[in-house]
């Protein structure tokens, strides 16, 4: 089993856990996803169908073989909708496997309190919910369908808010936010007992907020390092980017 989808469940696990840590008072709902125009986040990708192994139809994708191939999205520009500006991310590339279910790829997005709220052709909805953990405590309408969610607050060494999908659809899917990062991980795998049939999973790498590149794995082992408050990094990227102060 990859780096990945080890990962992948042994946040599945935790969710079986029982009450987890609640999330460091020095974050803000928004941290979770800090959003200002040339924010990027980068992502390891892993798509497979067993039912069709070559996936010629994504040549830009197969063209990474046989590293894992990577993508990255940017916050392109923000766009004014009902007097409401929304951030609007870029897609995934062309000739590419979609990304997990629920992935932010494409959306336009903006913060309301602890509410990460999407813009679509129908209208707004909440679709993140940043105010504690519960158990299918709200439900989102999404290219799969509806779906019920499910909340954990997980004990990283950076607190992640993680979230659990629950609807007409087989296997485990779930999006990992790690504060002050963005989003960490996200998948959709379906298994057997012997041997995965499908695998969509993204794994973080690093991402640029505030002009300044950060590595996830730095927020997810302890080092030293990390005494220094969310609070403190933040009022440095604040300083370096004027457009983070208006976030």
């Amino acid at each position: 089993m990859g780096t990945k989808q080890f990962r992948l469940l042994w946040v599945a696990l935790l969710s079986l856990s029982g009450v987890l840590p609640a999330a460091a008072t020095d974050y803000q709902a928004s941290d979770y996803l800090p959003l200002a125009v040339g924010n990027s986040w980068t992502y390891e990708h892993i798509y497979h169908d067993y039912k069709d192994r070559e996936m010629i139809q994504w040549p830009a994708y197969t063209a990474q073989f046989p590293e894992e191939p990577q993508f990255t999205i940017r916050v392109e520009r923000t766009e004014v909708i009902d007097g409401k500006t929304y951030y609007v991310l870029s897609d995934m590339p062309t000739n590419w496997p979609p990304a997990p279910p629920h992935f932010i790829a494409g959306k336009k997005l903006r913060w309301e309190g602890t509410h990460l709220m999407e813009r679509t052709a129908d209208g707004e909805q909440a679709l993140y919910r940043f105010d504690g953990a519960n158990e299918i405590g709200y439900a989102i309408s999404t290219d799969e369908g509806a779906s019920r969610v499910t909340v954990k607050i997980l004990p990283e060494p950076v607190p992640e808010y993680a979230f659990y999908f629950h609807g007409n659809f087989e296997g485990i899917q779930v999006i990992g936010f790690l504060a002050g990062y963005g989003i960490d991980i996200g998948g959709w795998n379906i298994y057997t007992t012997d041997h995965p049939l499908f695998i969509n999973d993204i794994d973080a790498l690093r991402a640029v907020i505030g002009g300044t590149s950060v590595e996830y794995k730095d927020a997810l082992i302890p080092t030293a390092s990390q005494s220094s408050s969310w609070g403190q990094v933040k009022q440095s990227l604040m300083v370096q980017s004027p457009e983070r102060r208006t976030n």
